[in-house]
């Protein structure tokens, strides 16, 4: 349904949709979470060159370290829950660091999470 123009203002505006897939973007199970990721941004588009990016978002970026990352993961459901597109900085290597470094140079805002562990 949401590859049809049509249905995508439809489907954007029920907001308890919108919710369960965001909420499906946490699963643990990877082919739910892909397919919960792959609706949303049909939904909201994204550059046909940077298909994984999405546009005006919001990036996270936090210390790897378990009370950060979980106070990281707090906010962007928050922000999610607002309506607001999120990527967050997860630990990437190779090709995964150049899209990252597109994330960050195409978001609308970059929130740093630092704490004393940071040092």
């Amino acid at each position: 349904l949401s590859f049809q123009d049509d249905n995508k203002p439809i489907l954007k505006r029920s907001t308890n949709l919108m919710k369960l897939i965001q909420d499906l973007e946490e699963n643990e199970d990877t082919s739910i979470k892909m397919a919960a990721e792959g609706t949303y941004l049909e939904l909201y588009g994204r550059p046909s060159e940077e298909k994984d990016l999405v546009p005006e978002h919001v990036m996270i970026s936090y210390n790897c370290n378990r009370n950060d990352q979980k106070l990281a993961k707090k906010l962007m459901k928050k922000l999610k829950a607002e309506g607001i597109n999120v990527l967050m900085d997860e630990a990437t290597e190779g090709d995964q660091l150049e899209k990252k470094a597109q994330a960050v140079e195409n978001s609308h805002a970059v929130i740093l999470c630092l704490s004393e562990a940071y040092r």
